[in-house]
């Protein structure tokens, strides 16, 4: 081979580099902006979970405690006011007897 073969040989190998350089180069920028696009909604992600104080569905299971905790509460009063109205009406019911007792007396 001469020298002219040589440098046709180069300039192909050459210009084989540069192409696939240049698509090196395009397959680079994509996989980066790919790579900054999933290192961006994981930042995000991240800031996000931070700000919230209480998850969903922790927040559903305390409210639907809550709930449950006020219909108690509602049930155990209402037990008690049945509780103290039979009571306030076996109380007044005894004074009238003692009342109609003490005016029986009287006459």
């Amino acid at each position: 081979m001469d020298d002219h073969d040589l440098l046709i040989k180069l300039d192909q190998k050459m210009t084989n580099m540069c192409d696939n350089q240049e698509k090196d180069s395009v397959a680079n920028v994509k996989a980066h902006s790919e790579i900054m696009v999933k290192i961006d909604t994981q930042q995000k992600c991240i800031l996000d979970q931070g700000r919230t104080f209480v998850t969903a569905r922790l927040f559903y299971w305390l409210v639907g405690f809550i709930i449950i905790a006020l219909l108690g509460l509602s049930g155990l009063s209402a037990d008690n006011n049945y509780k103290i109205g039979k009571i306030e009406t076996k109380f007044e019911m005894q004074n009238r007897i003692v009342d109609q007792n003490e005016n029986d007396m009287e006459e």
